[in-house]
């Protein structure tokens, strides 16, 4: 079956507080009261089951993906400015590679992750994806299988392949709209040793692993 490895994306949780990515925090210094970093989850690569540019065996996604464009093999990307998208295109950049939407090797889809994995999966092409949407559709990608970043959290070999996520609470200064206290109180909430446990165990009954790492500080 073709190959995966890569995950994560995120989306603001409240008006009043905000969650990041790896995507970079506009006007953070003059808009919020402040930043805690909450989970750490790790994108995986996927691969038709042909690797038809060898990717099997490469530990990191910049040397991965350097073989994918290397031999011109087919890499559909999400193409919609999410955070997995972010996340990719940062691993490019690391692999001072920059992908052309208008070759004929490299798909800009402009979709969500998983219209992206069943492009994928239907094309025979490689893709970054979240764990988290590969495992819970993993019955209708027969033809992928992941390839970089390994088969759990645990067993990610590529520190690059981690996107951490955060929760600011916003600046109520900014708007008379924001509940500053509101805001404070679920990053407290989030952040705390109980829901840290809990954000830890998630994934582990339906996955038989967990989905995100805590690491609030």
């Amino acid at each position: 079956a073709p190959r995966v490895s890569f995950t994560s994306a995120g989306r603001p949780p409240a008006t009043s507080a905000a969650a990041t990515g790896s995507t970079a925090d506009r006007g953070a210094q003059d808009t919020a009261t402040g930043k805690v970093r909450a989970t750490a989850p790790a994108p995986i690569d996927t691969s038709p089951a042909a690797d038809p540019a060898g990717v099997a065996g490469i530990p990191d996604a910049a040397g991965a993906l350097a073989a994918i464009a290397g031999n011109g093999a087919p890499f559909a990307s999400r193409g919609d400015d999410s955070g997995t998208h972010t996340k990719e295109l940062s691993l490019w950049e690391a692999a001072a590679i920059t992908p052309d939407p208008a070759g004929d090797w490299y798909h800009s889809l402009g979709q969500g992750m998983g219209e992206t994995l069943i492009f994928a999966n239907e094309s025979g092409a490689y893709t970054l994806t979240d764990r988290g949407t590969y495992l819970s559709m993993g019955d209708s990608l027969p033809n992928l299988i992941i390839v970089v970043g390994g088969d759990s959290i645990d067993a990610n070999a590529d520190p690059a392949l981690l996107n951490p996520y955060g929760v600011i609470p916003v600046n109520p200064e900014k708007s008379e709209a924001i509940n500053g206290e509101l805001a404070e109180a679920f990053a407290r909430w989030l952040t705390a040793p109980e829901m840290q446990e809990q954000i830890g165990r998630f994934g582990m009954e339906e996955f038989g692993q967990p989905l995100f790492y805590p690491n609030a500080n």
